[in-house]
């Protein structure tokens, strides 16, 4: 990969619980290495993380130095969406429990209140204790992206855009959009493919079943593609499926390729 480091503290940032043996090893590669953290407490990792995104390594979007992500610690399958936002624009991510703002969370939030929260996900999962905390903390309203269900959350993230700044993906008109497809239980790929929705398409991501693409997800890829008189010419529509057919079925890639329209143009 040849990271080069440049303009962070190393080639290799490191957070959460890594053993040393693993950090030893990339050193003995001859890589340089920063460990952000390396707690196994989550919201303590959460928000060494989030200050070091703040403050050690501003974003260079508005997105990423006003607004913060606010995602359960507990269930992850209605905000992991939230990884590919936060590696499209530096967005910060903390996490919380259902009914309780955890005190290191609590604590961040506290020095952060000129910022925009966003919570990703219904009641289930972030409960309205934990808004309404939240809101009297910073003492502005906290804004919820929400749905029955995680394939339907991830279609609202991605067309979602912000009335009071410029967060948001705004994947809501006919164009050639870029979209990534990930089975919502394959969490692994998820996170290691975010870097998509940074480089080359810059997609948001799309949650799938192993087996069936959910209605909400192709009702909603059909409802943004643009309608062209000649299918051969731009703007194309685009996409990543994440995983190999033990991840994502082969059937459900036909029907991702049927919604997208793209005639073969498939990228993998």
């Amino acid at each position: 990969m040849g990271p080069t480091g440049n303009e962070v503290p190393a080639q290799v940032l490191i957070a959460g619980p890594v053993s040393r043996a693993v950090e030893n090893i990339l050193k003995m590669a001859g890589l340089t290495v920063y460990r952000i953290t390396d707690t196994e407490d989550v919201y303590e990792s959460c928000v060494e993380t989030a200050d070091f995104r703040l403050n050690i390594i501003p974003s260079a979007s508005e997105e990423g130095r006003k607004d913060i992500i606010v995602i359960s610690g507990q269930d992850y399958s209605e905000g992991i969406t939230a990884s590919f936002y936060a590696a499209h624009k530096g967005t910060p991510i903390i996490l919380v429990e259902q009914d309780i703002v955890p005190e290191p969370v609590r604590n961040f939030i506290n020095d952060n209140k000129d910022k925009n929260y966003y919570i990703l996900g219904s009641e289930k999962t972030v409960g309205s204790k934990v808004e309404e905390e939240i809101s009297g903390i910073i003492d502005k309203d906290v804004i919820r992206i929400s749905a029955s269900n995680p394939y339907t959350i991830s279609v609202k993230f991605s067309e979602y855009a912000s009335e009071v700044d410029t967060f948001g993906w705004k994947h809501n008109t006919n164009d050639g959009w870029a979209f990534a497809f990930g089975e919502l239980k394959r969490w692994y790929n998820i996170v290691s493919a975010n870097l998509l929705a940074h480089l080359g398409k810059h997609t948001p991501l799309l949650l799938t079943d192993k087996n069936y693409l959910p209605d909400a997800v192709a009702e909603y890829v059909v409802r943004v593609n643009p309608k062209k008189e000649n299918p051969a010419m731009p703007p194309y529509m685009h996409s990543y499926v994440l995983g190999s057919f033990n991840d994502i079925t082969h059937n459900v890639q036909v029907e991702i390729e049927k919604v997208l329209d793209v005639d073969g143009k498939m990228e993998h």
